[in-house]
């Protein structure tokens, strides 16, 4: 399923349960754990979230995809999250509408901002689910993409997680769903 919420200073997109990239390109990872209080859960899902903010005349671009697996362990979030050393392969299904600078993969310059946020917004509560939370696919954009970004996007897949309603998203207008999770984007309906 796939959700379109258009603002007036950008787009934004959430893909559940569909792939948002064709992952053919060379990735490496980094995996980290966050230590927190967790209850068990059962669900499998992906879910993608990508974000074009338009600001003082410059857009800025990003896009994550996550599988959401049961994690084992106990009181643990695993992350595992997938990057690029260069850009090489170009994504043209973007959102913007000059995607010939768009890329496929996260740069590695940007997984320690994923990381930190991640932490941040699950550190916040008292108990988060006990998932293991893999960044398998990403876009980029040459000109537009930067730590805050991906910043914004990791804490919006974050609170989505958190809440467990994927699918009540997909009937959510543009104002609840601003208010619930992408109240801090500086996004305006």
């Amino acid at each position: 399923m796939i959700k379109n919420f258009n603002y007036k200073n950008g787009t934004l997109k959430i893909l559940y349960n569909e792939s948002p990239i064709v992952t053919d390109y060379k990735q490496d990872w980094k995996k980290y754990q966050i230590e927190r209080m967790t209850f068990p859960v059962v669900r499998n899902y992906r879910l993608g979230v990508e974000l074009e903010i338009y600001k003082g005349g410059r857009i800025c671009y990003g896009m994550l995809g996550v599988c959401v697996q049961p994690n084992e362990e106990i009181n643990c979030v695993k992350l595992e999250i997938a990057f690029t050393q260069e850009n090489r392969i170009r994504y043209y299904d973007s959102c913007l509408y000059d995607d010939r600078s768009v890329y496929k993969g996260l740069p590695e310059e940007y997984v320690e901002a994923v990381i930190g946020k991640v932490t941040s917004e699950i550190l916040k509560r008292d108990k988060y689910p006990q998932y293991k939370i893999v960044f398998e696919c990403a876009a980029n954009c040459e000109v537009g993409s930067s730590s805050m970004i991906y910043e914004l996007i990791s804490g919006i897949i974050i609170n989505i997680i958190s809440e467990n309603i994927c699918e009540k998203i997909m009937d959510m207008d543009i104002e609840s769903f601003t208010q619930q999770f992408a109240n801090n984007v500086n996004l305006h309906y």
